[in-house]
């Protein structure tokens, strides 16, 4: 044990210092890839600071499923359905959801309001706010839930919160619908949450029954086909059904499957460490290719200064022979 914790430490030592060594990287020539470095700044520091070193911190604390998906997806719908209580309020305004709603266990709610996501507030009215729903469900006594704003919406401030959100996450939740699932814009997402090493529960959400099996099959193929699946097990579908309008959501045997695998991974140590080693391994991966990007302006920083140079020193030689020569 002690050795592990050792080990632990050690690892965030690092991961400080590389956070600190990214700071500092701006270049300076082609606009593209200054572009490209910033964004892996970007990346490698929140994922740093707001996931890796939080959670190696408290491997204790607890796990956070993040739902992510299109706008009009259930998202919401599903939050409540796991709740069987109104935590997030659906909508036919799209998009929906605005900002994080976290659903949290009493015991841990502070925890998401005070020192979770920086540059977030709990303030109303704020324009990075962040909604915390204490609860005493036991399915969030050892597993957050957060609502993550849409994806694909017409304001790309929400994408943005959709991507910091699938940084600090332990587990994705991907929701889609039958008329939604074949969508360009999610597979970015999906893409991502695989390059952070994250479990990922796809929830195929109100797919008609007459033609469940066929949507199911073809959302199967697809995400095959787009190297983002790995599991059969992994995709629950949920058909298309009633919402009760007490608290927004489904009858609990609809979400049963989906209960029983977040509970299954918030018992779980093995999805936290899963999911950190798939945080270091892509922060580490994008701090690579930042350094590929540094090294080649410094190749060609030293090719320009090598023009130069040469050219300073052709010059100079010639100002020396019309000199010597009486010809200047």
């Amino acid at each position: 044990m002690c050795a592990e914790l050792a080990a632990t430490t050690d690892l965030r030592k690092e991961l400080h210092r590389l956070a600190e060594a990214a700071r500092v990287v701006s270049l300076q020539l082609d606009p593209s890839r200054r572009a490209t470095a910033a964004q892996h700044v970007r990346d490698i520091v929140w994922s740093i600071d707001e996931y890796a070193l939080p959670r190696l911190a408290d491997l204790e604390a607890p796990l956070v499923a993040v739902l992510i998906g299109s706008t009009g997806a259930g998202k919401s719908t599903l939050v409540n359905s796991l709740a069987q209580a109104r935590i997030s309020t659906p909508g036919a305004v799209r998009p929906t959801t605005r900002h994080p709603i976290v659903w949290a266990h009493t015991r841990h709610a502070d925890r998401y309001r005070q020192a979770f996501l920086t540059g977030y507030t709990s303030d109303e009215g704020a324009e990075r706010r962040i909604e915390v729903v204490a609860s005493d469900d036991p399915l969030v006594d050892h597993l957050t839930v957060i609502d993550a704003p849409d994806i694909d919406s017409v304001e790309e401030r929400h994408r943005a919160i959709a991507d910091e959100l699938l940084a600090v996450a332990d587990v994705c939740v991907f929701v889609t619908s039958a008329q939604r699932y074949a969508d360009a814009v999610p597979w970015e997402f999906l893409r991502r949450a695989r390059e952070r090493g994250l479990p990922v529960v796809f929830v195929l959400n109100r797919a008609p029954v007459d033609v469940a099996d066929a949507v199911a099959s073809d959302y199967r193929r697809r995400l095959q086909a787009g190297r983002v699946f790995e599991d059969d097990d992994e995709l629950v579908v949920i058909p298309e059904q009633p919402i009760d309008p007490r608290f927004d959501g489904l009858v609990a045997d609809a979400v049963a499957e989906v209960v029983d695998r977040l509970r299954s991974m918030g018992s779980s140590s093995s999805t936290v460490v899963g999911a950190v080693r798939g945080a270091v391994a892509d922060v580490i991966s994008r701090a690579e290719r930042l350094v590929t990007l540094v090294e080649f302006e410094r190749d060609e920083v030293a090719a320009m200064r090598d023009a130069i140079d040469h050219a300073y020193a052709a010059q100079a030689e010639e100002l020396e022979r019309a000199l010597d020569q009486g010809t200047l």
